[in-house]
């Protein structure tokens, strides 16, 4: 499932393209990078974003009962960890708008 969502600022509106990926579709190295990084991890979703044609995948990881996000760009490289994405999901369900 795709969704589009625009992101509006000062200086305009940018659109980003969201896919939801499933695991065996992911690059290679992003499976390999997780077995190989922390044993026993399990992805539970994972997305494609396209951001005016820069790919990247947000990898969602349950490890020994804790949630964590991982970033990789379009070859499964690793960039960085992203759990600021969980920590500002769960603010924005307890105190919607």
């Amino acid at each position: 499932m795709a969704l589009l969502v625009l992101l509006m600022s000062c200086t305009g509106v940018f659109a980003q393209k969201i896919t939801e990926v499933r695991t065996k579709d992911l690059p290679k190295p992003i499976g390999k990078y997780i077995k190989d990084v922390m044993p026993g991890a399990s992805i539970f979703k994972a997305v494609r974003l396209d951001d005016k044609g820069t790919l990247t995948y947000d990898v969602a990881i349950n490890l020994h009962g804790s949630k964590h996000i991982y970033v990789f760009d379009r070859t499964g490289k690793f960039i960085k960890k992203g759990d600021e994405l969980i920590n500002s999901s769960k603010k924005a369900v307890k105190n919607p708008p």
